[in-house]
């Protein structure tokens, strides 16, 4: 088989898991939604990435599993000076080991959840914590989603077994059109502190963006790839910048972690 062929086949199976998670068309009116993320209240941001072969036998989830990955998720945070990024709860589920967050019942709607799938790839979906409306107007908190993307993406690194060979990350943002981005790095302006009407407005309904990574990530890639995909967000909005890395202050050059967990 041809290098090209074997790539071939890959781009496949990644398509055929993207399908039952609904990543395929950002017009499907079920967008974003399938799989784990059929739990959230909201979905507005989700990230898979899958390996080389996503259609391997799923590894059962236990509770070793479940237990390691919320102490990596924890000292990972805490180290950041960004405790608890995932909340409180864990469950097995048929498509793997997660983490969840909620907002008044364990047994209601999820608003976000960190889950290493049996695969050995990651799935990450986000609602409530990174999106709000104001006077009809929807709003992204940037620096909230590429923080806890970072967080996934490093988690995912520490604790999976099957990271070897090539993956596809996909990242899909949902509902934006007409929509800005806030919750932005120091010395940065919001878009509700008197700009709101300058900020520019995400035009496309959805937004879906696929990434080939010639090596799934280790520990050290984790935070190139969520700026890699801030800034591609930033894109999505049209901006050329990255507003997640403060610009003045104690945090100037870095993330700004504030902007991700206030």
């Amino acid at each position: 088989m041809t290098a090209l062929a074997d790539l071939e086949l890959r781009r496949a199976r990644w398509r055929r898991a993207r399908e039952a998670c609904h990543l395929l068309d950002v017009e499907d009116p079920e967008f974003a939604r399938g799989g784990p993320a059929g739990r959230l209240g909201r979905v507005s941001v989700r990230l898979l990435v899958l390996p080389d072969d996503s259609e391997r036998s799923m590894t059962p989830v236990d509770e070793e599993l479940l237990e390691r990955t919320q102490a990596v998720a924890k000292a990972w945070g805490k180290a950041q000076g960004a405790e608890n990024l995932w909340g409180f709860g864990t469950v097995a589920t048929a498509g793997g080991a997660c983490l969840y967050d909620y907002d008044n019942s364990s047994t209601g709607p999820w608003n976000q959840y960190l889950c290493m799938r049996g695969d050995g790839g990651l799935d990450v979906g986000l609602g409530a914590q990174v999106f709000r409306e104001w006077d009809g107007v929807k709003c992204f908190f940037l620096s909230a989603a590429v923080g806890r993307l970072w967080s996934a993406l490093a988690v995912h690194a520490e604790v999976s077994t099957k990271g070897v060979g090539p993956c596809e990350a996909t990242l899909a943002l949902v509902d934006t059109e007409g929509s800005v981005l806030g919750g932005l790095a120091e010395g940065w302006a919001e878009p509700f502190a008197g700009f709101r009407h300058e900020a520019r407005r995400c035009p496309e309904p959805n937004v879906l963006l696929r990434m080939e990574l010639g090596e799934s990530p280790v520990p050290e890639d984790a935070q190139e790839l969520a700026f890699t995909l801030g800034a591609l967000t930033e894109n999505a909005w049209g901006y050329a910048i990255r507003r997640f890395v403060a610009r003045t202050g104690p945090f100037e050059g870095k993330f700004d972690w504030r902007a991700a967990t206030r």
